[in-house]
């Protein structure tokens, strides 16, 4: 009584022994709502860091990023108001408390929200240079 798992590896012969990734999948809420948190936090990361123009595409102009980020915001909202629940039965996940719901969703919007803003905060603060070479070969400083 009281053994760890540490103590139980150790009794345990290596035939024996299951290390946790191994071990078979099991859903439960919290592997539900760690799903679809990390999911939100990679696609709100993507989102907000892109630089865009003048240093790479604007986003509407990248469209097959911008239908991927899209398309993950509508699959996380999807699965999180599990309005397609052979969906989420598919995905292995489980059902999520309403209150839990809307309290994920909220989080998701003030994260996303606030994110957005420090960005542009900070990329008005700190804007980024251009070398004279790149503002003369885009028409808009002196020859090189």
């Amino acid at each position: 009584a009281g053994a760890t798992g540490a103590t139980n590896a150790t009794n345990a012969t290596a035939a024996e022994f299951v290390h946790p990734l191994d071990a078979p999948f099991h859903p439960s809420l919290v592997n539900t709502v760690s799903f679809l948190v990390n999911m939100f936090i990679q696609t709100t990361t993507i989102l907000v860091n892109y630089i865009g123009e003048p240093f790479c595409v604007s986003l509407r102009n990248n469209t097959p990023l911008l239908y991927s980020v899209v398309g993950a915001y509508v699959l996380l909202l999807t699965l999180l108001s599990e309005t397609v629940t052979a969906l989420n039965q598919s995905m292995e996940m489980v059902p999520i408390p309403v209150e839990l719901t809307h309290l994920i969703a909220a989080a998701m919007v003030v994260d996303l929200v606030a994110c957005w803003l420090v960005e542009r905060l900070f990329a008005a603060a700190f804007p980024a240079r251009q070398s004279k070479v790149a503002l003369a070969l885009a028409g808009r400083g002196p020859r090189v």
